[in-house]
C-alpha cells in the first residue's frame, strides 16, 4: 500500500547528539530511505547536500546506493563530493561551504544508505528532531537521542505534534524520541504551516567565537545587542549632515521617517552577507552607506541608525518571516528568526519598515511577516510583540470598468485596478517588468476578451500610501453573443470569483483563509437605440466566512454594475470544509 501512496518511505533514521561542553557537540546521523519515482518532492531529497563552516566539520560521510535486490548503484565517500562555497544568487559573502554531490539516478526504485558524523562548536543551534523529511516521505522508524554532558543547562520545546504518536524517554539529561509509521503530512491548498518538531536550546552557548547566555527573551535580546549590533552603528559626520539636510525644516515625524525610508530605498538594494558571527551580526551601517547594499539586517540596522540621527526611537525586530504564520514562540528563548525588520514606536502608533525593497511602501507589513509574534531588540529591554494584521479591511482591490458597446458588436474598455494590502504586496513585481511581460501580463488578465489590442496604459507606485494602480484601455470585439436583433450582455466581463477548493475531496488538514475585499464597478454605455428588457434584482448574501452583493441600475443609456465581496480571516476545521464550500458557492457568478 505505501509503495502505491508516496513517493518515498524512510526506512529507518537514527540520530545522536552529544554535548559534551558549552562549546562542542558531536551528530552522528545514519539511516535507509528508499525513493520510489523521480517526483519532485524525490528531486529536494537532501541527502547529498552537507554544510559547514570553521566550526563545523564534517568527520565522516558515506552513501551507499542500490536497487531493491541489493546491487551496488553508487558508492561514495567524502572526498567524491564537491566542495563548493554555499552563496545564492543574491550574496555576495558568505563564511559557509557544501559538500554536494550531484547524483542522476538510472533506475527506479533505489535505496540510499546514509551515515554521516559532525563536530560543531556551534553550540547556539543544537540539531532539532524535526518529524517529517519532506510533504511526501512515509517513516517507517525514526529515532533522535541527545545526551548532555555539559555542565550547561538544555531547555526543549515540543511543536505542533497533534496527532503524532512519540515514544519518549527523559531521564535527567538524556532525552531519547522514537516514531514509527508516520504518513506525510498534507499539504493542500491553504493548510496551515506545520512544522512538528523537537527543539533544543542551551543556556550557555557558543557562536563562531563569541560565548554568551540567555534563559528568556529579554537576556536574548541583551546579547544580541551588546555583542552583535552596538559596535556597528557609527555614521561619520559628513553622513549626519546629510541626514539633518534631507529632514530640513520638518517637524512630522512620519514625514521625516518616510523621507528616511526613501533615502535608503534610492540608494541601496538588497544582497545576502553571510559573514561575521554565524552571519548574525550585520556589516557596519557606514559600510552599507559607502557601499550601497546589505542583507536585511545590515539594511534595517543602517535606517535605524538614519533615524537615530533624527532623534527618532525604532527598533531591530527578529522574525521568522514565511507565507504562513510562523510566530517566535514567547515562551521558549532560542536562536531562531530568519529575518530582521524595523518598527518604529510613535505616540499614538507604530510603523513599520521592510527596508529590502526597494519599491515597498513605507509603512507596509508583508504578508510573510503579519500577524505573528517578534522579538523587538531595544536597550530599553528586549520583548516579543505582534507584528500587524493582513485582512479583509487591508486586503483590498477596487476595479472600476467602462466599457462603450458599439453596434457592430465592439468595445473600447477603460479599466482602472486599485491594489492595496497583500493585493499591494504581489503586484509590486510588476515595477520589474519589461513591455513585454507587461503586455503579456495585462493579455492574460483580460484573456476574456476577445481580439485584445492594447490602446494606452499606465502604472503607479503610490509609496505613500500602499497603493498600485494599473490603468489600461483597450479595444475588443464579439463582447456580446447577438441573438436576433437583440444583445446577450456579460454582465461580469472578467475578475471572476472562483476557488480551487474541492467539496468532493476528503480533506485531511484545516483550513486558513486571509481576509480579502474586491469591489467591482462596471459601467456599461449601450448603443444609441438598445435599452434593457429588464433589470436584475440586486443580490445581497451573507455567510459565516463572508459577504456578497450585487446591484444594478440603468439610466440614460448606461447600465452600473457593482460587485462587492468580503472574505473574513478565518481558520475552519476540516470536517466544516465541505460547508464552507457549499457556502462559496453562492458566490460564484
Amino acid at each position: 500500500m505505501a509503495m502505491k501512496l508516496h513517493s518515498i518511505i524512510l526506512m529507518k533514521d537514527s540520530t545522536f547528539v552529544e554535548v559534551s561542553k558549552y562549546n562542542k557537540y558531536s551528530y552522528f546521523n545514519s539511516g535507509s530511505v528508499l525513493v520510489l519515482n523521480n517526483s519532485d518532492e524525490a528531486k529536494k531529497l537532501n541527502f547529498f547536500n552537507y554544510f559547514y563552516n570553521k566550526y563545523t566539520d564534517i568527520k565522516h560521510l558515506s552513501i551507499l546506493i542500490t536497487d531493491l535486490n541489493g546491487k551496488v548503484l553508487k558508492k561514495l565517500k567524502k572526498s567524491d563530493f564537491e566542495d563548493i562555497s554555499a552563496f545564492s544568487d543574491i550574496s555576495i559573502y558568505t563564511d559557509n561551504r557544501a559538500k554536494i554531490y550531484k547524483y542522476v539516478p538510472t533506475i527506479y526504485p533505489y535505496i540510499i544508505n546514509y551515515q554521516i558524523e559532525i563536530s560543531s562548536e556551534q553550540t547556539a543551534f543544537l540539531p532539532s528532531f524535526d518529524i517529517y523529511e519532506s510533504t511526501k516521505c512515509y517513516i517507517l522508524n525514526k529515532k533522535f537521542r541527545l545526551i548532555n554532558k555539559s555542565d550547561a543547562n538544555i531547555r526543549y520545546k515540543k511543536e505542533d505534534l497533534e496527532g503524532i504518536e512519540i515514544s519518549e524517554k527523559i531521564t535527567n539529561n538524556d532525552f531519547s524520541y522514537e516514531i514509527n509509521h508516520i504518513k506525510p503530512f498534507s499539504n493542500e491548498v491553504y493548510s496551515k504551516e506545520r512544522e512538528p518538531s523537537i527543539n533544543f536550546s542551551i543556556d550557555h552557548f557558543y557562536l563562531s567565537g563569541e560565548e554568551g547566555t540567555f534563559s528568556n527573551w529579554e537576556q536574548f535580546g541583551n546579547w544580541y545587542i551588546t555583542k552583535l549590533i552596538s559596535n556597528t552603528q557609527s555614521l561619520d559626520d559628513k553622513v549626519k549632515a546629510e541626514v539633518k539636510q534631507l529632514i530640513g525644516n520638518e517637524t512630522d515625524k512620519k514625514k521625516i521617517i518616510q523621507k528616511i525610508f526613501q533615502y535608503v530605498q534610492n540608494r541601496t538594494r538588497y544582497l545576502s552577507v553571510s559573514k561575521g558571527i554565524g552571519g548574525w551580526k550585520p556589516m557596519n551601517a557606514m559600510d552599507v552607506h559607502k557601499y550601497g547594499y546589505g542583507d536585511c539586517k545590515a539594511l534595517s540596522n543602517y535606517t535605524k541608525c538614519l533615524l537615530d540621527v533624527a532623534g527618532i526611537e525604532s527598533n531591530l525586530t527578529l522574525i521568522n518571516a514565511s507565507a504562513n504564520k510562523s510566530s517566535i514562540d514567547k515562551d521558549f528563548a532560542s536562536w531562531t528568526g530568519n529575518h530582521i525588520i524595523l518598527n518604529v514606536p510613535l505616540e499614538q502608533d507604530t510603523l513599520w519598515l521592510e527596508c529590502t525593497s526597494q519599491e515597498i511602501a513605507y509603512n507596509q507589513i508583508t504578508d510573510y511577516t503579519q500577524d505573528r509574534n517578534a522579538l523587538s531588540l531595544s536597550n530599553k529591554g528586549s520583548k516579543i510583540i505582534h507584528t500587524p494584521k493582513l485582512d479583509n479591511k487591508t486586503n483590498k482591490v477596487d476595479f472600476i470598468t467602462n466599457i462603450q458597446i458599439s453596434t457592430d458588436n465592439k468595445i473600447n474598455v477603460e479599466n482602472k485596478t486599485v491594489y492595496k494590502g497583500k493585493y499591494y504586496l504581489d503586484n509590486l513585481k510588476i515595477n520589474y517588468f519589461t513591455k513585454d511581460e507587461f503586455d503579456n501580463f495585462l493579455k492574460e488578465t483580460y484573456n476574456t476578451f476577445q481580439d485584445f489590442a492594447i490602446l494606452k496604459t499606465k502604472k503607479e507606485n503610490d509609496k505613500e500610501n500602499g497603493i498600485y494602480t494599473i490603468d489600461v484601455q483597450f479595444s475588443a470585439s464579439n463582447y456580446c453573443k447577438k441573438i436576433g436583433n437583440d444583445f446577450m450582455l456579460k454582465l461580469i466581463p472578467f475578475n471572476n470569483f472562483t476557488t480551487n477548493l474541492k467539496k468532493d475531496k476528503i480533506r485531511e488538514s484545516d483550513l486558513e483563509i486571509m481576509g480579502k475585499s474586491i469591489r467591482h464597478e462596471i459601467n456599461y454605455t449601450l448603443p444609441n437605440g438598445y435599452t434593457l428588457k429588464e433589470i436584475p434584482n440586486k443580490i445581497e448574501k451573507q455567510a459565516e466566512f463572508g459577504n456578497y452583493s450585487m446591484s444594478f441600475s440603468f439610466e440614460n443609456n448606461l447600465l452600473k454594475v457593482i460587485r462587492t465581496i468580503e472574505l473574513f480571516d478565518n481558520e475552519y476545521k476540516k470536517k466544516s470544509i465541505r460547508i464552507l464550500l457549499l457556502s462559496l458557492k453562492k458566490f460564484q457568478f
